[in-house]
């Protein structure tokens, strides 16, 4: 049985996931946005971590898109012309033309991949 129920599942946990380094952020925003999610836990550094992450995608200028199937979903990340504030643009359910690198998996395995790539703390 796949760990996600549809396509805006997947938006929701991998897709905020990916979105969270898209533009610089505060303290503040980690907590609120993660703060009461049950699997988090906060070791101090996190703010810094997800500011290196979004500015080294900024830095690349290249663009991702990500073709998941069970279920079906798209996730795709723009960092060839970020907005003025952004380190890059993330569109879901939408494939960017002509990206550098794209993707394709199953939604479980991007899962894994994900979980098992982060920098910051889960608990199980």
């Amino acid at each position: 049985m796949a760990l996600f129920r549809d396509d805006a599942h997947v938006y929701r946990v991998i897709g905020e996931f990916m979105q969270i380094p898209s533009r610089p952020r505060t303290e503040m925003e980690l907590r609120s946005w993660w703060g009461q999610h049950p699997a988090y836990q906060e070791y101090g550094n996190e703010v810094e971590q997800i500011n290196r992450i979004g500015e080294q995608i900024r830095r690349s200028r290249v663009a991702f898109v990500f073709y998941l199937t069970d279920p079906e979903a798209v996730i795709s990340i723009d960092a060839r012309r970020p907005e003025t504030g952004e380190n890059y643009a993330i569109y879901f359910g939408q494939a960017i033309d002509a990206p550098d690198v794209a993707i394709k998996t199953t939604g479980d395995i991007a899962h894994q991949f994900w979980a098992a790539t982060s920098t910051f703390h889960w608990r199980s």
